[in-house]
């Protein structure tokens, strides 16, 4: 279940320069730590859940900068090269994209 578009994390992000695609990230993150783990959590309210994670940068995926942007972190950009490639090597099943010669 991903985040509804008028839910107000998104506003959040927006207003703290946080991009859309790390907003993405990070809930690709929190689902796979979350939601899709062994001992899977119950929160009554995922998208709250969410956007606690995002608030208090639970994961560290990045930093704002002095001018006020939004960075990514080592393990921010860890995570994206992760996600990246789980996204190519499904692309690559699905007969999406040739795989490497």
């Amino acid at each position: 279940m991903a985040v509804p578009a008028d839910h107000p994390i998104r506003g959040y992000c927006q207003d703290a320069g946080i991009t859309d695609e790390m907003r993405q990230i990070a809930w690709l993150v929190f689902r796979d730590r979350h939601m899709t783990a062994e001992k899977a959590k119950r929160q009554k309210d995922w998208p709250a859940a969410f956007a606690n994670s995002v608030k208090g940068r639970w994961y560290k995926l990045w930093f704002v900068n002095a001018e006020g942007a939004a960075e990514w972190t080592a393990t921010g950009l860890q995570e994206k090269r992760v996600l990246d490639a789980r996204h190519a090597a499904n692309q690559v099943r699905q007969g999406g994209e040739h795989a490497p010669a």
